[in-house]
């Protein structure tokens, strides 16, 4: 299977008053994805969306290649940065339950359910139960959800969030 290095897949999680209009298996173990704090409640009454992008296989190795390329390519100075590194919150540094090189299942699935597992694993522990999902969690408490994939949507990463 051939991914592209650039693959982007994005997570869109929409709040809405309706309910949910798939019912979500409450027997999942959600226990791993926290509940919301009190002061998140005023947060949450302000934010209607969250957009989690994901781009599975693209690292900082990647935007730099890609930042030096347009560097050299248009002339740009040192000191120029590029869209990607203004929007950088966060890494992550990843290794599944069985292997210091972790696969997309197993990474995807840490990302969607909060629990570490087995390269090839799509949205269960290592002990092969299924752990609910961070898509799954937000349908519990009546968000629209929604994922959007550059890749299949059987893909690993994409699987892993939907599994369910």
């Amino acid at each position: 299977m051939r991914v592209s290095v650039l693959s982007v897949l994005s997570l869109v999680i929409a709040s809405a008053c309706a309910a949910p209009q798939l019912k979500v298996s409450s027997d999942l173990p959600l226990e791993g994805l926290a509940a919301p704090q009190p002061e998140l409640a005023s947060a949450r009454a302000r934010k209607k969306n969250l957009i989690m992008m994901i781009s599975d296989g693209f690292g900082p190795a990647s935007e730099t290649l890609a930042r030096n390329y347009i560097q050299q390519m248009e002339g740009k100075p040192y000191e120029w940065v590029s869209a990607l590194d203004e929007l950088l919150v966060g890494t992550s540094r990843t290794k599944s339950a069985d292997s210091l090189v972790t696969d997309s299942a197993a990474g995807a699935t840490v990302f969607g359910c909060g629990k570490k597992t087995y390269n090839g694993a799509i949205g269960v522990t290592t002990d092969e139960k299924p752990c609910g999902t961070v898509l799954e969690a937000a349908k519990l408490k009546g968000y629209t959800t929604a994922l959007v994939s550059t890749a299949r949507i059987t893909h690993a990463t994409p699987a892993s969030f939907a599994a369910h």
